[in-house]
């Protein structure tokens, strides 16, 4: 059964998800994107790295419409709807109404059924043998949604969908707050929303099942934040009529009306649950053992310019053994990219080596250290350095230069990829077996730098003129 995997991720918009926090340094604003790790701040020059809690966090969302705009756009809506507009004795209310966002990688199984016609190569014999084939594709794709976390109510939208990507927000505190607004009340887990879009994805995978055989969808690697949003509660009583608008507190765009006092929101509410908040740092990107500071490169792994010591910044409970780096003629006129190499002991190695198609006497399974936007390039690559590992001479690393490329893809990601690798291969044997079932763990890790330069359209390896990856995988590597 031919299986392929591949992926739909698709490069992050510049700009997106902003979280504003200050320098340590200067007490400068800053401005965090999604793919945050390191940033220069633009006052003082300092060389900064955020850490992320490990409690879900929480965002404010400011608002930014006024009264003025509210207004103009409540009777804007009216005059739409051929309604009298606004008079006097408007009375607003502004809160934060929270949603849980829930970001992971969708991994999915999509199995199908290919028709081939076969002959015996007869000229003169026309009839024909039709073969049905069932393929297996695994895909992985971003997974991003936001749900109610307060008490419902009838006029405030269930989801946000993808605003939380594109706007700006702050850390969550009552500094943050502005005047008049409230933070209505957290009612509902993030363990609840979780098995929501668990149960969710579940209805899916069974809708799109097929003759070939029971798609799956999974989400790996869940994060979880809270965002509280803006939005402005309109209600007059104009002539004896009673009239409720939420508008939104970023557009001011009129998202509901409801023409009757008694609606879901004024029901008894759900008791509130205590949670307790994250709270994203910035601390000096400077090197553990000596404190000098750290190359200022989106990289997961850092190597100290004044005392060599390795840096790792995604905090993983991943244990990195070794840092080295593969010996080579013309490591001048080459590239170093980085691999993860996981060392397979006993029966596990053996295992892993037969469902890949054998990767000779290596006992490592290898994983690209940097971001492939294919999955099916990344499986066909990592199978031939883990195939090629013990051909290859390695020396400890000592110093890195402009030819070392970030690691943008950290230790636990590394080993999530692994899993794949390994389900992948487990699909091909038509094991019945869930990607969560399967749980590779590395009696070892450590960090390769392989020389690579560019013949034509593909990057070939410096020691061994054997691995080769095409140049366009190359370029979606990003930091």
């Amino acid at each position: 059964m031919p299986t392929s995997i591949s992926s739909d991720i698709p490069k992050p918009a510049k700009g997106g998800f902003f979280v504003g926090v200050t320098c340590p340094g200067c007490g400068g604003k800053l401005t965090l994107e999604d793919d945050f790790s390191i940033l220069i701040c633009s006052h003082c020059g300092s060389v900064l790295r955020v850490i992320m809690p490990e409690i879900p966090p929480a965002f404010l969302v400011p608002g930014r419409v006024n009264e003025r705009e509210i207004r103009f756009s409540i009777d804007r809506f009216l005059k739409e709807n051929n309604q009298p507009l606004t008079g006097s004795g408007l009375q607003h209310k502004h809160v934060y109404y929270p949603y849980w966002r829930l970001d992971a990688i969708q991994l999915k199984v999509r199995h199908r059924i290919e028709e081939k016609i076969l002959n015996d190569g007869d000229d003169y014999d026309y009839r024909e043998d039709r073969v049905k084939e069932v393929k297996t594709e695994i895909g992985l794709t971003p997974y991003s949604s936001t749900f109610q976390a307060g008490h419902a109510m009838e006029s405030v939208p269930y989801t946000i969908g993808m605003r939380t990507q594109v706007v700006r927000m702050l850390p969550y505190s009552r500094d943050n707050f502005q005047d008049d607004y409230d933070a209505l009340p957290v009612v509902r887990t993030s363990d609840e929303v979780l098995a929501e879009a668990t149960t969710a994805v579940g209805h899916f995978t069974q809708l799109s099942t097929t003759e070939a055989g029971p798609n799956r969808t999974e989400l790996l690697r869940p994060q979880i934040s809270l965002v509280y949003f803006p939005y402005v509660i309109v209600e007059s009583y104009q002539r004896g009529d009673f009239n409720r608008f939420v508008v939104d507190g970023l557009s001011a765009r009129v998202l509901n009306h409801l023409d009757r006092p008694n609606s879901v929101e004024d029901s008894t509410p759900a008791a509130p649950i205590d949670l307790e908040f994250g709270h994203l740092d910035v601390d000096f990107h400077r090197c553990r053992n000596c404190g000098f500071d750290l190359p200022p490169v989106k990289s997961y792994v850092n190597v100290c310019d004044n005392c060599q010591c390795v840096c790792l910044n995604d905090d993983s409970q991943v244990t990195v053994d070794e840092l080295l780096i593969a010996e080579s003629d013309e490591a001048q006129q080459s590239q170093f990219y980085p691999f993860w190499s996981f060392h397979m002991g006993g029966q596990e190695s053996a295992r892993v080596r037969q469902l890949m198609g054998g990767i000779h006497e290596s006992e490592w399974l290898t994983i690209p250290a940097f971001k492939i936007g294919n999955l099916e390039a990344m499986y066909r690559l990592s199978r031939r350095v883990s195939a090629a590992l013990p051909k290859l001479e390695f020396k400890p690393l000592e110093a890195t230069d402009s030819r070392f490329l970030p690691v943008t893809c950290g230790a636990q990601r590394a080993q999530d990829l692994a899993n794949i690798v390994v389900f992948r291969g487990r699909m091909i044997s038509n094991q019945a077996v869930g990607v969560n079932d399967i749980n590779f763990k590395p009696q070892h890790a450590r960090l390769l730098y392989v020389p690579f330069h560019e013949e034509h359209y593909f990057f070939v390896d410096s020691v061994l003129k054997a691995v080769t990856f095409e140049r366009s995988i190359a370029g979606s590597i990003s930091d």
